[in-house]
């Protein structure tokens, strides 16, 4: 009698991404509709819809900002009815009037608006690499029409707040110099921003050399390589993996986490540099749960990831970055203000990650108002310093001085005056961030106590909830 032949199951467990990547462009494209009002310019809502045979709809959601930023923000809903659709739009865009349209011209605003946010060097959000397969492929098989992006024929940056201003202008400013218009906190209409024309100081350049990465590492606890690069944990984790994971030894999880962390700094180049796209939250989690266990030697690899350039950050966090960063830079760092210095000193680094120091140090005296002093002095000397290398642009250049007033209004330094004075009067300080030296030390005379970060949680719980929001 033969042998019976060993059977496996080939069937997997059904997989809504796995239908989305591989099987939902096969389905007709059904409604699309647009805001009402997309015409108008600005935040605009998108939706394409795609019918399933029992005539249920997979609906991808984009939200598009066709002044400068692109696609901000996508998600899909799957295997809806129409009902279910429409209670969903009203629910979740707060009843945003929406119109039907064809698709030709949703698709052809969706790319549009990208490929006129990446002339500004603005990236679509993550998201796009998932929902982009509910639309069809930006091919010549799709129509091509013209459509007028920004204002007046340049980019206009809307930011809602100054972290967000601090985030874009960067950007913005090595793609497009000064050619380009920016406001903080939109006002009642569009039509009565003023445009700045001004010059834009020069950037340092980038000069950092990384190394020293390693290409193969040992884990204590091989799980939580699996763990921190599952995409459908993203966003975070559900409580009882958070429980298993925080209940490692903590030491043992520490040393985990670093080595995972220096891994994925070095096979995150090798994928950009190669233009292979494969993202991973794994830095994002490393970061999250360095700032939860709170030891301090395991700030050198936080400032690691600090040293890598804009498409690094772009590639990893995205335009979530400073809720990433901000708190773990603080529960590492807050004892430790000559590590963040020393980094600070550092020639050739990138702009925006170097900003993320200042409202790391600024919670210091949020939680700890007895060591405001120390904290003011540690911003004097820093001023001090930028002050004698800014003609040079060496450790900093105009946009992060730029940045630095803001984090000095927030304090209300008004011990510092003095110092912004004479860093203001070598005419090299970008006005554009929060103003000029007047403007800056009204902004600090009116005794605003700590408007930006205070919202930053520290649990690790709390974080992930608060993270979250991004993937809503």
């Amino acid at each position: 009698m033969g042998k019976k032949k060993k059977r496996t199951n080939q069937s997997r467990p059904f997989s809504e991404i796995d239908y989305i990547k591989n099987r939902v462009r096969t389905l007709p494209t059904g409604k699309c509709y647009l805001s009402e009002d997309w015409e108008k310019g600005g935040e605009t809502i998108a939706i394409v819809t795609r019918c399933h045979p029992k005539g249920t709809l997979t609906a991808g959601v984009f939200l598009i900002d066709t002044l400068c930023l692109g696609l901000k923000d996508s998600i899909f809903r799957f295997n809806m009815d129409s009902h279910e659709l429409d209670n969903f739009i009203n629910d979740f865009y707060h009843g945003v009037p929406m119109k039907e349209t064809d698709y030709v011209t949703v698709h052809n605003l969706i790319y549009g608006a990208i490929e006129f946010a990446e002339e500004a060097g603005i990236l679509p959000d993550k998201s796009f690499e998932l929902t982009r397969y509910i639309l069809s492929p930006d091919t010549e098989d799709i129509p091509l029409m013209q459509f007028d992006f920004g204002k007046d024929g340049r980019h206009l940056l809307i930011a809602n707040n100054r972290v967000e201003l601090d985030y874009y202008l960067p950007k913005l400013k090595k793609s497009l110099g000064d050619n380009f218009r920016y406001i903080c906190n939109m006002p009642e209409d569009i039509s009565d921003f003023m445009p700045v024309d001004m010059d834009v100081p020069p950037a340092e350049q980038y000069t950092y050399k990384p190394h020293g990465y390693p290409a193969n590492i040992s884990p204590l606890h091989t799980e939580l390589m699996a763990l921190f690069t599952d995409e459908k944990y993203s966003f975070g984790f559900p409580d009882d993996i958070l429980d298993r994971i925080l209940g490692i030894s903590h030491p043992e999880l520490s040393h985990d986490i670093e080595q995972m962390a220096l891994w994925r700094i070095g096979t995150s180049l090798a994928e950009i540099a190669s233009g292979k796209d494969d993202y991973s939250p794994l830095l994002t989690h490393s970061v999250f749960f360095l700032g939860e266990l709170g030891y301090e030697k395991n700030l050198p690899v936080i400032l690691e990831i600090l040293r890598q350039n804009d498409d690094f950050f772009d590639y990893n966090f995205g335009d979530a970055t400073s809720e990433i960063f901000i708190p773990t830079l603080y529960l590492l760092g807050k004892d430790n203000l000559d590590a963040l210095d020393s980094y600070l000193h550092e020639p050739g680094l990138y702009t925006f990650a170097r900003s993320l120091v200042f409202p790391a140090v600024l919670m210091i005296p949020y939680f700890q108002p007895e060591r405001r002093q120390e904290v003011i002095e540690w911003f004097r000397n820093l001023l001090v310093f930028y002050k004698e290398n800014l003609p040079e642009r060496r450790c900093c250049d105009g946009t992060l001085v730029g940045m630095l007033m803001n984090s000095l209004i927030d304090i209300n330094a008004v011990e510092l005056l003095p110092e912004i004075k004479a860093i203001y009067d070598t005419g090299l300080v970008d006005t554009m961030p929060c103003g000029d030296y007047a403007e800056v030390a009204y902004e600090i005379n009116k005794k605003q106590k700590y408007p930006q970060y205070k919202e930053y949680s520290l649990d690790i719980r709390e974080r992930y909830r608060q993270f979250s929001k991004w993937d809503s």
